[in-house]
């Protein structure tokens, strides 16, 4: 559903969810490299089991990095860009209702509320009983099978 949505978005919105979806890479990506560094560290060290006790620590440490990396920058641009996401729905949501033939509510009120949870429901689970108090007449359940 997302990129459908996303795709009614500028240019530059869709940019800086670009931005943020390539920070949350990085971040996980950084992470895993850092596991993997570790893994072979312990594969290398239990593989002579004279001298583990000592590269214990060694061993360990990137594990512990591995963590605070994810911890630090992985959720960080999560919630960075959900925050993104919102703050575009949330400024440009009169244009994507217009966009996507949603009848028109006053702004802030209890009505567009009621039809953005209207809108959302569709757009998660197809038409519904209610779905033609989105204003299009083809949303509707009679509709859904032609």
């Amino acid at each position: 559903m997302w990129p459908r949505v996303e795709s009614l978005l500028s240019d530059q919105e869709q940019a800086l969810h670009d931005e943020a979806r390539t920070s949350l890479s990085f971040a996980v990506n950084l992470s895993l490299a850092v596991v993997a560094v570790g893994v072979a560290r312990a594969a290398g060290v239990f593989s002579n089991l004279q001298d583990w006790r000592l590269g214990l620590a060694l061993n360990l440490l990137p594990l512990v990095v591995s963590y605070v990396i994810f911890r630090a920058l992985a959720i960080d641009a999560l919630v960075a860009g959900g925050r993104r996401i919102r703050s575009s729905l949330d400024v440009h949501r009169l244009e994507l209702y217009e966009k996507l033939g949603v009848q028109s509510a006053l702004t802030f009120s209890e009505r567009e509320r009621d039809l953005g949870g209207l809108l959302s429901n569709y757009l998660l689970s197809g038409p519904s009983e209610r779905s033609d108090e989105l204003g299009r007449r083809e949303w509707s359940r009679a509709d859904a099978g032609k």
